[in-house]
């Protein structure tokens, strides 16, 4: 692999856009990383190091939970907060299954498109990925507790879904 490319990586935790990576290499360094398997495409725009993804599934699905986080959040280039499900995992409420679709909220106007199966974007009007609505857990962005509680529950299994106090 080119080193530039190797080095931004290590820097990245493995996991790159590809605005980032044409800042430091040219757009051919990084087409020969995928096409020699070094590189793999998960979302449009979003790669990860293929050492760093699960044999079986493909895209985000390859990954663990937190490189996904990292991957949605990174898809949505500052626009986005995990929420829902993904949001609880974040939070330590519950652990979100490898095989469940990591939520984004987003702006209703933010031109982002869900990536379906494993990546479902909540569309809301008046949204901002930012605080009050929005704040910083493990680096990433993520909708606050109450509001994670109410959007994941009718998407939990009933076994999941954490119930109130007696």
């Amino acid at each position: 692999m080119d080193e530039p490319l190797r080095a931004l990586l290590d820097r990245h935790g493995g996991l790159l856009t590809r605005t980032l990576a044409t800042q430091v290499v040219p757009a051919w360094v990084l087409r020969h990383a995928v096409d020699t398997g070094d590189l793999l495409r998960v979302l449009p725009g979003v790669y990860v190091e293929s050492c760093r993804t699960r044999p079986g599934p493909a895209g985000l699905a390859a990954l663990r939970p937190e490189l996904r986080h990292r991957a949605a959040v990174a898809y949505a280039q500052g626009r986005g907060a995990l929420g829902g499900p993904t949001a609880l995992h974040a939070w330590g409420v519950r652990r979100q299954p490898d095989d469940e679709a990591v939520h984004l909220d987003v702006p209703a106007r933010s031109g982002l498109r869900s990536r379906p199966p494993h990546l479902v974007l909540h569309h809301r009007h008046g949204f901002r990925p930012g605080p009050p609505q929005a704040v910083t857990r493990r680096g990433l962005p993520v909708v606050r507790l109450e509001r994670a509680l109410v959007d994941a529950w009718p998407l939990l299994p009933t076994v999941d879904r954490p119930a109130p106090p007696r």
